[in-house]
């Protein structure tokens, strides 16, 4: 979001910025929001608004064909490149972002026409807030799902990826500057790792009796990235304790 033909511009003379629809108690976040959302694929990234203007566009038009990336990009946003971004301000952010502290999970549905029906759908999945997490093109023609994705308990478990990446979220958005480029890191390692393994299995796969070959492929992709994240943990950890009190 911060490239250079994503910068903040003004279409229209302003007299309130990005102010919420009539019906939210604050009146401040719901037209920023969706205005961040239906933009983002527009080089004129961000549209403000008049403060008594209510209306948006029912039906936003991409300048280019959209790539799961590119919506995860859009789901992980916090007005990165703007004056608005909380990494950025000292106090409070006036605005609330797509990506917060409170995202559960994120989930992409796909459909592919280029491979058999047996592998079309897959299921992009993401745990925890969606500026320290990655999504996983799990298969969705399977009857299982990888216990690291399927067993999350109310405590603290450190085999959950759900668990783990609330870890690599707390540790990251204190340290956000010194994290930031090995979670980007982390987010591009484990989709194109898994890409290929989708790639491979789509060849392999036998449409004909295709979900227990599916089953292991989801489950290397699950190891895929509980192995990454891991590491991501590890390298924050260090982070963490370089900026340590207890030093002398």
């Amino acid at each position: 979001f911060n490239r250079p033909d994503r910068r903040l511009k003004i279409r229209q003379p302003m007299l309130g910025i990005c102010r919420g629809k009539k019906a939210t108690l604050d009146g401040s976040t719901i037209v920023c929001r969706e205005e961040d959302y239906s933009n983002a694929f527009d080089p004129q990234r961000f549209v403000f608004v008049k403060s008594a203007d209510q209306d948006l566009p029912f039906i936003c038009h991409p300048r280019h064909k959209i790539a799961i990336e590119d919506i995860k990009q859009v789901m992980s946003s916090h007005y990165q490149g703007t004056p608005y971004d909380p990494y950025e301000r000292d106090g409070k952010a006036p605005y609330r972002s797509i990506a917060l502290n409170r995202n559960l999970e994120l989930h992409i549905f796909q459909i592919r026409n280029d491979v058999p029906a047996a592998v079309a759908g897959v299921h992009w999945l993401a745990f925890g807030p969606n500026a320290f997490n990655t999504v996983v093109p799990f298969y969705a023609n399977v009857t299982d799902t990888p216990a690291s994705y399927r067993d999350t308990s109310t405590d603290y478990a450190s085999g959950s990826m759900y668990w783990l990446t609330h870890t690599i979220a707390a540790i990251g958005d204190s340290h956000y500057d010194q994290a930031r480029a090995a979670v980007e890191a982390y987010e591009q390692q484990v989709v194109a790792s898994c890409r290929q393994l989708q790639r491979t299995t789509d060849q392999e796969v036998d449409p004909a009796s295709p979900q227990d070959q599916l089953t292991r492929a989801n489950q290397q992709m699950a190891d895929i990235a509980m192995k990454e994240a891991t590491a991501l943990l590890g390298k924050l950890v260090t982070v963490a304790f370089k900026d340590a009190k207890l030093q002398y």
